[in-house]
């Protein structure tokens, strides 16, 4: 799996992650399917704001220009890895105010956050642990890896969730972007063979997806009152969508 997954930390730029202009070599986001920055609240970037210039077109269209370079087109994805403050209740210290707000200028820009397909809860996740192993059988890495690789160019799956996917309350294209893009993952890896009942479609597709983009919602209205504040909901809402609450801080 990792010879299609690329991990950094620390000071990334321009260069190592979109094109070396000096050098003439393209850079991971080209080469990878997937880049990871992890401790993303400690990174260092180039103070001239072209990093998370790219970053946002690059996200936004999939394609960049950089130096000599025209127009590059890519299809590497990006995830961020980010440690933030939790209190005794293993709940965001600043979830009021915006779990961004304590990060670098370019991880709290809105616009930048707002092309991310969703916010995974990691302080809901367990600790891994030594039961945390499956005592099942499974794919090896290589090979669920090179499995979820070839289902990457595999677009039927986007065209079976966007005809049969409904959601309300979701008008902003971004916003159903990403849930088609999220609910499209998760049928490739559950049902590669798209043959779910509508039930577990949404179940497990669908749902997951809206509630991964409606964190990202909400943070965005606590971050700038540009951002108006809502709650998504698919044809079979589950419990997140029935007891989701707009975001306190929120000043419409």
């Amino acid at each position: 799996m990792w010879q299609y997954v690329a991990v950094r930390s620390g000071s990334i730029s321009p260069a190592v992650l979109f094109y070396n202009d000096a050098r003439k070599i393209p850079g991971l986001i080209t080469r990878y399917d997937c880049v990871v920055i992890d401790e993303a609240q400690k990174v260092k970037t180039d103070s001239s704001g072209e990093l998370t210039a790219l970053l946002k077109s690059y996200l936004e269209s999939g394609k960049f220009g950089r130096g000599s370079a025209g127009a590059i087109s890519s299809e590497g994805g990006l995830v961020l890895l980010a440690n933030i403050d939790i209190d005794e209740n293993r709940t965001p210290v600043n979830e009021e105010i915006g779990i961004f707000s304590v990060f670098p200028n370019f991880l709290k820009e809105t616009a930048f956050i707002d092309r991310f397909s969703g916010l995974l809860p990691g302080w809901d996740l367990p600790r891994i642990s030594k039961d945390t192993p499956s005592c099942n059988s499974g794919f090896m890495g290589d090979i669920f890896g090179e499995i979820l690789h070839i289902l990457r160019n595999d677009i039927s799956f986007k065209d079976y969730v966007k005809t049969l996917m409904v959601l309300h309350n979701c008008d902003d294209m971004r916003d159903t972007k990403s849930i088609e893009a999220g609910a499209s993952g998760l049928l490739k890896i559950i049902y590669p063979d798209k043959n779910p009942t509508e039930e577990e479609f949404y179940r497990y597709c669908v749902n997951p997806a809206v509630e991964l983009r409606q964190r990202i919602s909400d943070e965005l209205c606590k971050l700038d009152q540009e951002y108006f504040a809502k709650t998504i909901t698919s044809k079979y809402p589950d419990d997140f969508q029935k007891k989701h609450k707009l975001p306190v801080y929120y000043k419409g």
